[in-house]
Formats: structure tokens, sequence, C-alpha cells
């Protein structure tokens, strides 16, 4: 039987004292009759929900019974995962992040201990110590991948990447400085030794003949440098501008040392003996030193003869022979040079002293000394091709004697002294 609306106050809803309740007894009944059935058809899905659900928990206890496989879902969708331990907190957790997902685990603590991140160069990898202090990273780069260690306050201690040239390993110390890097060049290997400030002061690797080790100093000038050359080891000597002072070598003949001035000029050399201008010198059997003037020409050359003996030359400014000394086998001698010409001779000899003059052109002139036939002095004058024109000695008894020669060097006058 329908219900008599007619008679309800009108004010009855206004004693309610809610606006959102009809204004009419008849209206507030028609409302409640929506909201029961609402409530019908909701209780009637929930009981469907949950007979359904029954159904399959049932379903699949029975498969479990049986040793069925549970089912599996091909899909899930969702913006977030999270996983919670028996105490409520987040132990993993699923998310969405600018660049794409991310994952993250907890340890029971509530310590981040791990998280993989995609990024815009490829994916991250980072782990957190139990006081959450980065531990390890693992990053995709340009270049390709990089991995770093860190050590217990979060500070990177090991980078290991790899760069469009090659790979690369830093090694870090304290306050965070560079202290070793390894690296691949484009000449191939390459190791650097970093001060405290980070400051590279040693660095080593492949050069174009070989290998090659720089020392630099504080200030970042290389002060010394080995390396290999085409000839053998090498060794160079800068100052603290990084000019280069003393150059050293080794050649198949030797070693060789160079003492280097301003503009790089050589000033003074020590090495193999090497064959003079005037022919009379060395062998590359024994040593030389060479001072040189302000063009790095040798004016000053110190060393072994040919025949051993040790040899002094001093040069014009050209590097002409101007002076020479000499100790050999049979004694010593000194001689004074014009254009690499010998135009004054003085030589001691088993035999006792002896001088000799030339011309310009290095023809002998004059001579005197002991004649070694004889054991006796004599004076010997020179003509055209050094030919003896004039001699004046003794003969074997002892007397003197004057003795004239021809062109030909035939005698043609003899005198003597009775």
């Amino acid at each position: 039987m329908p219900i008599d609306r007619s008679s309800a106050p009108a004010d009855f809803a206004a004693t309610l004292g809610d606006a959102r309740v009809p204004s009419s007894f008849g209206a507030r009944l028609d409302a409640l009759e929506a909201d029961l059935g609402r409530l019908r058809r909701s209780a009637r899905r929930w009981k469907i929900g949950c007979l359904a659900l029954g159904a399959v928990v049932a379903a699949g206890s029975l498969l479990a019974a049986n040793g069925a496989a549970p089912a599996v879902l091909d899909t899930i969708r969702a913006q977030r995962i999270e996983l919670v331990g028996p105490t409520g907190k987040v132990t993993a957790l699923l998310s969405n992040t600018a660049d794409g997902g991310q994952f993250d685990l907890w340890s029971v603590a509530g310590a981040n201990a791990l998280r993989l991140t995609s990024t815009p160069a490829g994916g991250d990898i980072a782990l957190w110590n139990s006081q959450g202090g980065a531990a390890l990273g693992f990053f995709a780069t340009d270049g390709g991948g990089r991995f770093e260690a860190y050590d217990s306050a979060g500070k990177a201690m090991t980078r290991l990447e790899a760069t469009r040239d090659g790979g690369a390993l830093g090694l870090y110390g304290r306050g965070s400085q560079l202290a070793v890097l390894a690296r691949a060049d484009e000449l191939g290997g390459a190791l650097s030794m970093h001060d405290l400030r980070g400051r590279a002061v040693v660095e080593t690797g492949a050069a174009n003949d070989g290998g090659r080790v720089d020392v630099r100093s504080r200030e970042g000038a290389k002060i010394a440098s080995i390396m290999g050359g085409p000839r053998g080891g090498e060794l160079q000597l800068n100052d603290l501008q990084g000019a280069a002072a003393v150059s050293a070598g080794a050649d198949l003949g030797g070693g060789s040392v160079g003492v280097l001035g301003p503009g790089g000029k050589t000033l003074a050399t020590m090495g193999p003996a090497q064959p003079e201008a005037d022919g009379t010198s060395g062998s590359a059997a024994g040593g030389r030193i060479a001072a040189c003037n302000a063009n790095g020409t040798p004016v000053v050359t110190a060393y072994a003869g040919v025949d051993g003996g040790g040899r002094l030359v001093t040069a014009t400014p050209d590097g002409q022979p101007a002076i020479v000394a000499q100790g050999g086998p049979q004694g010593g001698l000194f001689g004074l040079l014009f254009g690499g010409k010998r135009v004054l001779f003085l030589e001691g000899n088993a035999g006792g002293g002896r001088a000799e003059w030339a011309d310009a052109a290095g023809q002998s002139a004059a001579a005197i000394g002991v004649d070694l036939a004889s054991r006796t002095g004599t004076l010997s004058l020179r003509g055209e091709k050094g030919q003896e024109t004039v001699r004046v000695g003794t003969d074997e008894k002892g007397s003197g004697t004057v003795t004239v020669y021809n062109r030909g060097g035939l005698e043609k006058k003899s005198l003597s002294v009775k």
C-alpha cells in the first residue's frame, strides 16, 4: 500500500537542519527508496564477486591439492607497485620517473640498498651501504659505461669508464682528488700519477718511437722526459719554465749528452769521438767532450785520438781547427793551423824535439830538430811541394855541414867544417 505523503508537515525538511534533504516529505521518501535500490544492487555485486573469488580460491586449492600449477595472469598494469614487510615498511618499489622506470629495494632497517633507474643515456644501478652511503654505481654514458666504487663516506675512490677514445681507470685519494689515471689514447696506453691537489706530476705511455715517461713540476711544467727514439733511448731535462737544459741519447756508436742554453742552442756535448775536419783526429772507440759558442759551434774539443792518445782542439768561431795538442805513442805534439792547414808543428819524440813550419797551403817550408839518423841537431829549408833545398846539420864525425839541393832533390853542393 503506498505511503500517504499528503499529511506530512510542509516544514519537515527544514526541521532536519540539512540543506541536502528534500523540502517535502514525499521527495524524501523517494530519495530513500532510490538509496535502498542502490544498496540492494551493490550487495548483489559483492555477493557475486565473493562467490567468484571463492570459486577461484577453491579452484586454486583444488589444483594445488592435485599438483597442478596455479593460474597465471598474462598482464598486470599499474602506476606503482609496492611490497611491504611484516611491520608495514616498504621493502621493494616499482615506480615511474620522468625518464622511465625505477626499482628500489630497502633493508629491514629501512635503508635504501639498491636502485635501478632508466636514464636518457640508458640505465643506472646504484648500491648503498647499511648507513645510507653510496657503495657502488654502474652508469650508462654517451661514450659507453662507467663504474664507480665509493668509500664509507660516499666519496668516489675508483672510476672505470669507457669513452669514445677507449677505456679509462681513475683512482682517487684523500680529498677525492685524482691520484692515478690509466687510459687509452690515440697512441696506445697512458698512465699518470697526480699529487694531493690532483695535478699530474708523472706521466707515462706509448709514443711514436716506443715508450715515454714525463715528470712535471708542481706548477705543471715538464722538467724531465725519458723516451724511445729512432736510434735508442733519449733523456731530456728542462728548467722550471719547461725549456730544454740537458739532452742525452743512445746511438749505435754509444751514448751522448748535450748541455743546452737559451733558445735550445747546444753549449757543450759529450759522447763518442768523431773525425775532425783536418783528418788527423779521432776514433769512435774513444770519448769526446766539446764546448760550443753561442751559435752552437764546437770551439774547444777534447777526445781520444786515432792512435788512442788524448787530443785537444781549439777552433775558430766558424769551427775551423786553430790549435791542436795531442799525445800519442811516440810522444806529444802541438800544432797551429790556418784554414784547417798546419802552419806550425812542434813534436816531442823518442829522438828529442822537432819543429816544422808550413805555408798557408800546408806545404812544409822549414824544419828544425833532432835528426833521428845521426842523433844530432838539424835545420831543413823546403821549397816547392815541401822539397828540401837547404840542410844544415852535422856529419857522423860531429862536424857542421851545409848541403844545397837542386829542384830535383839531388845534392848540388855540400860544405863541411872539419
